[in-house]
């Protein structure tokens, strides 16, 4: 009987410290992500707008201009303004061009476009990548032309700038 209770001495002292490793760990994760939550929480304002994206596809037929078929896949986008719509993105984009402001350009929203096509058609270039530089023009179109074979379809991935960065906290 004197070694059981020895060993549940042993045994309580042993786990009351992993009791207490465990209570110390999560203190310091909960700090951790109380220090996270504050700095996210301080990068200041957040505002929410609409991009209005228009995507359309055009198929060129032989003439003068173009010797061989081609098509064109082309991706419009335009901040909209409000909610109700008073002011079409067009319009908002144009004024913004007026002002020489950059921050309604579709560019400005963009970190990075992948288009992807049939490879079986498009063997070579299949993947299609633009990715922002710091030195380029802003625009508020993206075109992309290729040589007409069949009707493909086309999976289009659009990274969003954000401003901060955004980062999710498991």
């Amino acid at each position: 009987a004197y070694r059981s209770e020895e060993a549940l001495i042993q045994n309580n002292e042993l786990f009351a410290k992993i009791n207490d490793a465990h209570a110390d760990l999560d203190e310091r994760i909960a700090r951790k992500l109380e220090d996270a939550r504050e700095a996210v929480s301080d990068a200041g304002p957040v505002f929410e707008k609409v991009l209005q994206l228009v995507i359309s596809s055009t198929i060129h037929h032989s003439n003068m201009q173009h010797i061989t078929p081609s098509w064109s896949l082309l991706i419009q986008g335009y901040l909209v303004e409000d909610e109700e719509g008073a002011e079409s993105g067009l319009a908002s984009a144009q004024k913004s061009l007026l002002r020489g402001g950059n921050q309604s350009r579709l560019s400005h929203f963009l970190r990075r476009v992948i288009v992807e096509l049939d490879e079986n058609l498009y063997v070579e270039e299949n993947l299609i990548e633009w990715n922002k530089a710091a030195d380029q023009n802003p625009f508020d179109a993206l075109e992309l032309t290729k040589p007409f074979v069949e009707p493909t379809m086309a999976r289009i991935i659009l990274e969003i700038e954000n401003v901060p960065e955004r980062y999710v906290l498991l």
